[in-house]
């Protein structure tokens, strides 16, 4: 299992489940909406370690793909600013 995280009740209701059509970037996803709402600050210590084989997620997608999805949720994330910006 990889990293997980804890977020309140709040947070969710506010900002909803992961998008799964954002494979390879749905924590990316995710935390960029939750920023449209809430603060979120740096921790400056591990909280946890991984390691990485052939056939992890991190090793099969490296480079290219994972940019691109990072790319794509960008994009997406922009457009959801101007309008929850122009709905202010």
């Amino acid at each position: 299992m990889g990293g997980g995280f804890l977020y309140t009740r709040t947070a969710y209701e506010k900002v909803g489940p992961y998008n799964e059509r954002t494979f390879l970037a749905e924590d990316y996803d995710y935390w960029l909406r939750v920023s449209a709402y809430f603060p979120i600050a740096h921790l400056a210590r591990p909280l946890y370690y991984y390691r990485q084989h052939p056939a992890s997620l991190t090793s099969r997608y490296s480079g290219g793909e994972t940019i691109e999805a990072a790319v794509a949720v960008q994009r997406q994330f922009s457009e959801f600013m101007e309008k929850w910006g122009a709905a202010q």
